[in-house]
C-alpha cells in the first residue's frame, strides 16, 4: 500500500510541478514563441512609419478682392480661400529626420505635420519632389536623432515572397497588413491619370487603403523594399509600391540637389509596330527603334547607330517607352550599363554610360 501511495504521490507531484512551471512562464513564454519574423519586423520598423497630415489652401478664382455680397450681407458670400486637409503616410529613412513619401501626399501643401507612433507631432518641410516617380522627401523641423529604417533592395524580390505593409489607412496610425509579392515591373499611371506611366511598380495583395500612400513595404526581414503608392479602387487587395531601388536614387538626388536631374543618353527612340518589325526582320514587334543620336552624347560614344533596335537595357527587356525610361532611370549617373541591340539581323552589345542631363543643353 505504501508503494502504491508513493507512486501516485510522485505522479501527482510531477504534474503539480509542471502546472506551476507553466503558470509561471506560460504567457510570457508563449508571447516569445509567437514573436515570428513579421512581429519582429513590425517592432523594428513601426516607429519609423509616420502619419502625414497636410493643409492645402484652395483659393477662390472668382474672388477679386471686393465682394459685393460680402459688403451687403456680412460675409455670406464665398470666401477668398478655404483650407482642405488630407492624410497620408511616410517613412523616416535617416536619423537626421529625412522622410520619404509620395509626391501626391504633400503636393501643394501649405503646412505639413508629421505624427510619430508615440504621439509626438512635428512640422516638416518639403526638401524636393519628383512628380514623375511620385516621390517626395521631407525634413522634420526638429533635431534628431529620429527612429529610422535603412533602405534595403528590391531587385532580388521573388514572386510569392511575403511582404508587410505599414501605413495609416483612413488615419488609423501604424496599421499592419501582410501579403505576398504578386508581380513586379507593372506599368501603371500616376494617381491623377495624367502623369507619365511608370513601368516598374511592385504589385502586392497586402491590403493598402486610402491613407497608406507613402507608407512602408517591407520584406520578411524588416527591410524597406518599397514605398506604397496606390491601389485599384474597384478591386480588392490590388496595391502597388515603388521599388526601393528606384526610390533610393530619387532620395539621393533630391537630398543632394533638391530635385531629380533628368537622365541623358543622347538617344531618341520610338516604339515599333508590327509593320516596322516585319520591315526590320524582327519577326515580332519588340524593342525600340533608334531614330536620332546626338553627336558627342553617351550613345554616340558607345557606338550605337541609327536604325539599331534597343532590345534590352541591363537585365530588363524593353518594348515600350515607359519601360525604356524606367530602365534608364534605374542606372546611377556615371555608371555604364549593357545595352543589347538588334543590328542587321544580329545581336550586339554596347556599354552605355548614363549621365545627368547637361546644363548647357538647357541654356
Amino acid at each position: 500500500m505504501k508503494q502504491t501511495l508513493r507512486s501516485r504521490g510522485g505522479v501527482g507531484g510531477s504534474l503539480a510541478t509542471l502546472a506551476l512551471a507553466c503558470s509561471l512562464v506560460g504567457p510570457a513564454q508563449a508571447a516569445v514563441d509567437r514573436r515570428d519574423a513579421v512581429v519582429r519586423a513590425v517592432e523594428n520598423v513601426g516607429p519609423a512609419v509616420v502619419n502625414i497630415s497636410t493643409e492645402i489652401i484652395v483659393r477662390n478664382p472668382y474672388y477679386d478682392g471686393f465682394d459685393v455680397f460680402e459688403w451687403f450681407f456680412g460675409g455670406a458670400a464665398p470666401r477668398r480661400s478655404r483650407v482642405e486637409n488630407s492624410l497620408g503616410s511616410g517613412v523616416i529613412v535617416d536619423p537626421a529626420g529625412f522622410v520619404l513619401t509620395n509626391d501626391h501626399v504633400v503636393a501643394a501643401a501649405s503646412r505639413i505635420t508629421v505624427t510619430l507612433r508615440d504621439g509626438r507631432q512635428v512640422n516638416a518641410e518639403v526638401v524636393g519632389a519628383d512628380s514623375h516617380s511620385d516621390l517626395a522627401v521631407l525634413k522634420l523641423a526638429e533635431p534628431g536623432p529620429w527612429p529610422s529604417v535603412a533602405m534595403g533592395r528590391s531587385d532580388d524580390l521573388m514572386i510569392g515572397e511575403t511582404l508587410i505593409a505599414i501605413g495609416n489607412p483612413f488615419g488609423l496610425q501604424n496599421t499592419v497588413t501582410v501579403g505576398v509579392l504578386s508581380a513586379s515591373r507593372r506599368t501603371i499611371t500616376g494617381p491623377d491619370r495624367e502623369r507619365v506611366p511608370f513601368a516598374d511598380f511592385l504589385q502586392t495583395d497586402a491590403a493598402i487603403n486610402p491613407g497608406n500612400s507613402g507608407g512602408a513595404l517591407l520584406n520578411i526581414r524588416g527591410e524597406l523594399v518599397g514605398i506604397n503608392t496606390q491601389i485599384v479602387a474597384r478591386a480588392q487587395n490590388l496595391g502597388f509600391a515603388i521599388p526601393i531601388d528606384r526610390a533610393r536614387k530619387v532620395f539621393q538626388e533630391i537630398r543632394r540637389y533638391g530635385q531629380v536631374r533628368p537622365a541623358w543618353t543622347g538617344l531618341v527612340v520610338e516604339e515599333i509596330d508590327s509593320a516596322q518589325a516585319h520591315a526590320l526582320g524582327l519577326g515580332e514587334a519588340r524593342g525600340l527603334l533608334v531614330r536620332k543620336i546626338f553627336r558627342g552624347s553617351p550613345a554616340d560614344e558607345a557606338g550605337i547607330e541609327l536604325g539599331d533596335v534597343v532590345e534590352q537595357i541591363g537585365e530588363q527587356r524593353v518594348s515600350s517607352l515607359p519601360e525604356y525610361d524606367t530602365a534608364i532611370a534605374r542606372v546611377p549617373f556615371g555608371t555604364a550599363v549593357d545595352v543589347t541591340l538588334a543590328r542587321d539581323g544580329r545581336s550586339v552589345v554596347r556599354k552605355l554610360v548614363v549621365a545627368a542631363f547637361p546644363q548647357q543643353r538647357v541654356d
